[in-house]
């Protein structure tokens, strides 16, 4: 929605997508793209404005005002294609943004953490704690707990994405079974995300095999939350 108040993009993308639909129906078509953009201009985009809103932030909001909110069920949050394409399993940086954003939506009571054995091989990992995001005004604005509602921000001339750097533990780790035999920096790597987010692990993927997992007994990563170590 937050496209309908950036003029040139919005006209810019829907010209294209009537590009691509007239390709594809051809003369079944009868849609006049540029008749549809000045009405748009003369009426319906300052209508809907004041309903543009970051909806996410909102009803955070209102959460925490413990107001009434009639909710819909859907899929999933940021869904995305899933495992079963055959592809080869690889992952980028795990990206507390999105991670916190997703919680502040669902409010996890536990976390399943998998394919931390990908990152077997690096001696360093990073993880995503915020986004830096320029303006068109020269200002910047930064992105921690919420994923931006205008995903302009996220263009690559515009962001800058800040980490946190851990110490990778170059080993395998897909024999393993139980979270005391994990490497001592996968361990910190688990009790990193456990103690920003503040949701416990309770399983850890450790390989492609069905069993390849471990249950965190809970008083470990419990002990993260309140500031302690395990």
């Amino acid at each position: 929605m937050a496209d309908m108040l950036d003029k040139p993009n919005f006209e810019n993308r829907l010209r294209q997508l009537a590009r691509s639909k007239k390709n594809e129906f051809g003369d079944l078509l009868d849609y006049d793209v540029e008749k549809e953009i000045r009405e748009f201009d003369e009426t319906y985009r300052e209508q809907l404005r004041p309903f543009i809103v970051d909806g996410i932030d909102m009803i955070c909001t209102a959460q925490d005002k413990n107001k009434q909110i009639l909710v819909e069920g859907a899929n999933a949050l940021m869904l995305d294609i899933g495992t079963t394409t055959g592809r080869m399993r690889r992952c980028g940086y795990l990206d507390m943004v999105i991670l916190r954003h997703s919680h502040s939506i669902n409010h996890y009571t536990h976390l399943n953490l998998t394919k931390l054995d990908v990152l077997d091989t690096f001696k360093e990992i990073k993880v995503a704690v915020a986004y830096h995001s320029k303006n068109d005004d020269g200002t910047t604005t930064t992105y921690r707990n919420r994923f931006p509602a205008d995903l302009r921000a996220l263009d690559k001339d515009r962001l800058e994405v800040e980490y946190v750097t851990l110490k990778g533990w170059m080993t395998d780790i897909t024999g393993c079974r139980d979270w005391e035999k994990l490497p001592s920096e996968a361990r910190n790597y688990v009790q990193f995300v456990v103690k920003d987010l503040k949701v416990p692990v309770k399983w850890i993927g450790v390989g492609p095999a069905s069993d390849a997992m471990i249950e965190v007994p809970a008083q470990r990563t419990t002990k993260d939350i309140n500031g302690e170590r395990s």
